[in-house]
């Protein structure tokens, strides 16, 4: 798919609210999702998880390799169960990682990074709290999965980022656990 094709079937999907099988260059595995903003270069996606949602995603245009919705009827199934009408859109800006890292640290959101560059298979990771954001980049205070913080917050350059991950019930958790224990 080129990418106006992709931007089109986001678009789509996010008037229609039709979930979608995205798949990612340099990935193998397809996500679903359910896009629900998008501006010229990102879009903002609720994650499908059996039938509910975990969190969102915010991806660049320029990394999808395909977006595809899938059959009516699934979205149409999870009309029925009233699964949109629990979805809580979060009230960001997608016009740059800027705005929506803005969002992230007003919201002290924590995030699951990818870092690295769109051209390359060279991927890290890195999860933390948002803490600043700047013109360039923005600072996360990174913690790993025993909870252990860095005492000083990480300068991340926007350019790097190759996509984000908030609100999943797995980083929820781990806010809970920082503010518990400040």
């Amino acid at each position: 798919m080129t990418e106006q094709e992709i931007k089109e079937a986001a678009k789509r999907a996010a008037d229609e609210k039709l979930f979608c099988r995205l798949l990612c260059k340099f990935e193998y595995e397809p996500r679903f999702i359910l896009p629900l903003k998008a501006s010229e270069g990102l879009f903002l996606s609720a994650i499908e998880s059996g039938m509910s949602f975990d969190g969102y995603l915010v991806e660049r245009f320029q990394n999808v390799d395909s977006l595809k919705a899938l059959e009516p009827e699934q979205s149409e199934l999870a009309r029925r169960k009233g699964l949109f009408d629990s979805l809580d859109v979060p009230q960001l800006e997608t016009g740059s990682l800027q705005q929506i890292f803005a969002y992230l640290v007003t919201e002290s959101e924590c995030v699951y990074l990818e870092l690295g560059s769109p051209d390359s298979r060279e991927i890290s990771f890195e999860t933390g709290l948002c803490v600043d954001c700047s013109d360039t980049g923005l600072r996360i205070v990174r913690f790993d999965t025993g909870m252990r913080r860095d005492r000083s917050a990480t300068f991340i350059p926007y350019s790097s980022v190759v996509r984000l991950v908030f609100g999943t019930r797995s980083l929820k958790a781990r806010k809970k656990y920082l503010s518990n224990n400040t």
